[in-house]
């Protein structure tokens, strides 16, 4: 799969390429913003043969993205010597602060996420690449593991944050892209 910044976004996507002198490709996802971000995502066409299109400004592969694994928790943030105090004591708990969790959606629903102490905040899901965005997309646990260290009542780094999911690993968690990534 490549992704492929265009210069001219219509010409491109309406474009016959049956009539080009290149293999058959199949056009799987287009993007164009106000911005003039434009850009495709193809099956079935080498770099170099895509970078003769005279529309097509850089191609990049549609690489692959995992969720990342994390090793360690918030004890090491608040102090900056070993051995660890055991303890987290933030100066600032977030309040006002948006964090979005691009990964396999969240459990907006897990206890780590309920109202405590008065403190409003929304906790809620914004994207779902694979269908109907809910209050618990996350069926592989992954999203809500990160939205928990980034934001959860017990065990969060800003417990105090609104946080929002975009899902774009399935429920197996397996890879995404980054037009996935983009789309979302």
């Amino acid at each position: 799969l490549l992704f492929a910044k265009v210069r001219e976004f219509h010409s491109i996507v309406h474009k016959d390429f049956r009539t080009e002198d290149i293999i058959p490709l199949e056009l799987l996802t287009t993007f164009e913003d106000s911005t003039g971000f434009n850009a495709i995502v193809l099956k079935g066409i080498r770099k170099k043969d895509l970078l003769k299109i005279p529309e097509i400004e850089n191609v990049y592969p549609d690489l692959p993205v995992y969720p990342a694994v994390y090793s360690w928790g918030t004890d090491r943030i608040d102090q900056t010597s070993l051995p660890l105090s055991g303890t987290y004591t933030p100066a600032f708990k977030g309040c006002g602060v948006d964090i979005y969790i691009v990964d396999s959606g969240i459990d907006a629903n897990h206890n780590e996420f309920s109202l405590l102490n008065g403190v409003t905040r929304t906790v809620t899901n914004i994207f779902n690449q694979f269908g109907v965005v809910t209050r618990n997309i996350d069926g592989y646990g992954h999203g809500t593991h990160c939205a928990g260290i980034a934001g959860g009542n017990n065990i969060g780094v800003s417990s105090c944050a609104n946080i929002y999911g975009l899902k774009i690993f399935d429920d197996m968690g397996n890879q995404g892209s980054i037009s996935n990534i983009i789309s979302a």
